[in-house]
Parts: structure tokens; sequence; C-alpha cells
């Protein structure tokens, strides 16, 4: 009699299929896991990601230093803190004159302004940086401060009272005040439009045209310029009032120019 062989049952040592489709596409998949292809892109993803953020950082740190020496400029040039006292604030409060010495708080204001997100930004700058720029900490020597202490390190050292560095000779504020003269001369240039005093640096200065000439339909520019040996009447006024001008006025076009020759205040009621 022959001897009949017999197939090796399914699912038994002779198997080397897998059980179902299932069990294929788990074990495609688990090898696709570790595609070193995948894993190259995110490396890249994350490193581009690190790259921006410290682009990001760096040119934070250059805006600062930039606003820094612009508030600085501001503390030592009258004219220039009127003119900027006089720009545009939008709905939020525009500097008093009498507020130039805290310059670089406003400059932050105005630069990360109007929305209240960026006004809380300015405040947190100003609490890290301010008390560095009143001391004289600024240029190189501010910037390397953000970039060892960092701005949060720093506004929370302000916070708790720290005791300030001293600065260096070659960071400290630039005297820039002009030598004082027997008269003050004191300029605001504000765009006026028709009909529409706006606020500006001298608080409601506004001149009607009154010539005969064919009057100017559109905005126009009035340049004031105030000669007078005191100006201590101007600045310590008290706000509102109401302001006479004497003076010559050359016209009104789209560019006029006032010399102012008198001013007198008095407070309305």
């Amino acid at each position: 009699m022959s001897k009949e062989t017999k197939a090796p049952p399914k699912g038994g040592a002779g198997d080397t299929q897998p059980k179902n489709e299932a069990g294929q596409r788990r074990s495609a998949g688990s090898k696709k896991s570790d595609n070193p292809i995948l894993i190259s892109t995110l490396e890249k993803i994350r490193a581009a990601i690190a790259t921006a953020a410290k682009a990001h950082r760096k040119g934070l740190r250059d805006n600062l230093v930039a606003l820094a020496d612009v508030a600085t400029s501001l503390l030592n040039d009258q004219e220039a803190w009127l003119t900027f006292v006089s720009v545009n604030w939008a709905n939020n409060r525009r500097p008093k004159i009498g507020e130039q010495k805290d310059a670089f708080r406003w400059v932050l204001k105005y630069a990360f302004g109007p929305k209240k997100s960026g006004m809380k930004k300015a405040s947190f700058y100003f609490n890290a940086l301010g008390p560095l720029v009143e001391v004289g900490v600024i240029g190189k020597a501010l910037k390397q401060k953000m970039k060892t202490d960092s701005l949060k390190g720093l506004q929370r050292q302000h916070s708790k009272g720290s005791t300030l560095p001293e600065a260096s000779n070659t960071d400290q504020v630039p005297d820039h005040k002009p030598a004082v003269a027997a008269a003050t001369k004191i300029q605001s240039v504000t765009t006026l439009e028709k009909k529409k005093p706006p606020a500006s640096g001298l608080r409601d200065v506004y001149e009607k045209p009154r010539t005969k000439q064919k009057p100017h339909s559109g905005p126009f520019s009035l340049q004031l310029e105030l000669v007078m040996d005191d100006k201590n009447n101007l600045l310590s006024a008290q706000y509102p009032c109401r302001v006479t001008l004497k003076g010559k006025i050359d016209g009104i076009g789209a560019e006029a120019r006032m010399i102012l020759e008198k001013v007198n205040f008095k407070k309305t009621k």
C-alpha cells in the first residue's frame, strides 16, 4: 500500500502568509513609521521655526534700542517734543507738554499702539527697559542687557526694585540741549482741516483765513512760530483755555506761516 502525504493544516508551521489583508497593512505601516524622509522633514521644520524665532527676537531688540534713541532725542529737543505731542494719537490720550521727561513711555505707546494689546506690550517693555534708559543705558549697552538678562528677566528685576547699573562712558545719554538764548522759539506744525480745529501741541491754536484771496478748499498746514522772552506762561497755563494770538501771517494756502508776537491765555469757564 502506498502512503498518502497529508498537506499541513492552515495556520501551521508551514503557513508563512499573513492571516488576512489587515495584517499586511499593519506590517507595512510599521515599516513606514521609521521612514527617514519624514524625520528629516520634521527636523528641517523645527530648525526653520527656531531660526525665525531668533530673528524675531533680534529684530525686536534692534527696534527697542532705536525707540530708546528717539526718546533720548525728544528729551533734549523741545520743538521735536511739541511736534510729537501734536501727531494723531487715534483714540488714546496724547501726552501733555509737561510730560517730556516720560518720553520713552510715550514713544513705546505710539510705536505699539493704538490697540489695547499693543498698549500692554508697551507697558511690559517700559517696565523692563524704562529704568535702564532713565539712567542712560542705551545703544549697545541696552542691547547687551536684553541679550544676557532677557526682557522677562529685566521686567522681574525692576518690579522687585533691583539696583540699576551705572551707565557706561560710551553709552551715556548725549547732551543735545541748545544754548539758552534770550528768546525761546517754539514751533508746532499741525495739519488743519476746514472748520475743524484739532488739538495740537499748543492746545487748540487755530487761525481762520481772513484774506480776500480765493479760499483754499482742502486741508492746509499752518506753522506757528512763537518768539517770547519767557515761556513759563505757555507751559504753566491751565488747560483748557482760550488763546488770543497777535502776530503776522503772510496768507493761507496749502501751506502758511504765522509769526506770533504775543499770546494771551484766558481760562474757560
